[in-house]
C-alpha cells in the first residue's frame, strides 16, 4: 500500500506522464521503497534518479514495462529521507528514448510532512 503519492501530469494535455509512491515493503516493515510509473518511453541506457539539483539523492532501475508504463524502484535510506525532506529544487531525472532528460520537479507541498508520518510508523 502507498504511504505517499505524488502525480505528474502534461500541462498542456492533463494526461499523467508520471507517478512517485513511497511504501514500506511488505516483505521488511521496516524499509522504505519508492515506486515510479513513467511512460513507456524511458531509455535504459541510464538509471532514474531523484536529486536536488544537480546532486543524486537516490538513484533507482527500472524493474519491469507493462502497457503504457514502465516502472522504477528506488530504495529509501535513512539519510535519503533527510536529503529529499531538506531538498531545495527536488526532482525525478530519467533519460527518454530520443536521448533527452526529462526532469519533474518534486513538490515539497506535503511530502515532507508525508515522509515525517512515515518515520513514525
Amino acid at each position: 500500500l502507498c504511504e505517499a503519492v505524488q502525480t505528474y501530469r502534461n500541462n498542456k494535455t492533463g494526461n499523467e506522464v508520471a507517478r512517485l509512491a513511497f511504501a514500506y515493503d511488505a516483505k521488511d516493515g521496516n524499509k522504505l521503497l519508492a515506486g515510479m510509473r513513467l511512460m513507456v518511453d524511458v531509455s535504459f541506457e541510464k538509471a532514474p534518479e531523484i536529486v536536488d539539483g544537480d546532486a543524486a539523492i537516490m538513484t533507482g532501475k527500472v524493474v519491469r514495462c507493462a502497457g503504457q508504463y514502465c516502472y522504477a524502484e528506488f530504495t529509501v535510506a535513512k539519510d535519503s529521507v533527510d536529503k529529499l525532506k531538506a531538498a531545495k529544487s527536488a526532482a525525478v531525472r530519467y533519460p527518454i528514448s530520443n536521448g533527452r532528460t526529462i526532469s519533474i520537479g518534486l513538490s515539497s507541498k506535503g511530502l515532507a510532512d508525508a515522509l515525517k508520518t512515515l518515520e513514525s510508523r
